[in-house]
């Protein structure tokens, strides 16, 4: 009986890592998302203030 109760816990723990991959992953895409963006803003700022 111990060993069936450790298989979901083991599926459990390889759904577990899968969700942080997922959230570790999509965290790092937004904070690049808002780091091209701000990059993005700054140049054009730059080109506004002064365009040379």
């Amino acid at each position: 009986m111990g060993r069936r109760n450790n298989r979901p816990d083991a599926r459990r723990s390889g759904w577990r890592r899968i969700k942080e991959v997922c959230v570790i992953v999509t965290a790092s895409m937004t904070a690049t998302y808002w780091t091209l963006s701000a990059v993005q803003a700054a140049i054009d700022l730059h080109t506004t203030v002064a365009p040379w």
